[in-house]
């Protein structure tokens, strides 16, 4: 587990898009899937990268995380399922970010996860642009961690 480098951003960009197109498609709308794919291409991960983004990713860049402001999971994608890559990941990133809360819009197939990881419902369910999500979030304090 560690932090991406710049030259990766290519590889988890097709990562993203291979799982988006394979596992979630189907739960959005025409107007979600376009909005969700102009995020995940290589030019957006590149301008996050510079901006506001840190990407968190496993030895082989099957799992990646990325974290915007080191206060919101703005994609957390995983090849592997079943085998705790996407909790380790989680992990490994939260023990870096300072103490404060931590959000996420978890899409329906993710509320599950998240909630294991200790994030709380604190809205319900809106669409946005197509999307539909659900906002979570976690205290993260260095103490518990």
């Amino acid at each position: 587990m560690r932090i991406a480098k710049y030259e990766e951003l290519e590889s988890i960009s097709l990562l993203m898009n291979a799982l988006f197109h394979t596992q979630m498609q189907e739960a959005y709308s025409k107007e979600g899937q376009e909005s969700f794919l102009s995020q995940i291409t290589l030019p957006s991960l590149q301008e996050r990268f510079h901006k506001s983004s840190v990407f968190y990713i496993d030895a082989t860049i099957d799992t990646v995380l990325e974290i915007e402001n080191s206060s919101h999971i703005a994609f957390l994608f995983s090849k592997i399922k079943g085998q705790g890559n996407a909790h380790k990941l989680c992990q490994y990133a939260f023990e870096k970010l300072p103490d404060g809360i931590l959000s996420v819009g978890a899409f329906s197939g993710a509320i599950g996860f998240y909630e294991k990881e200790g994030f709380l419902k604190v809205a319900k369910e809106k669409v946005v642009h197509g999307l539909a999500f659900t906002l979570m979030a976690k205290t993260i304090t260095s103490s518990e961690l």
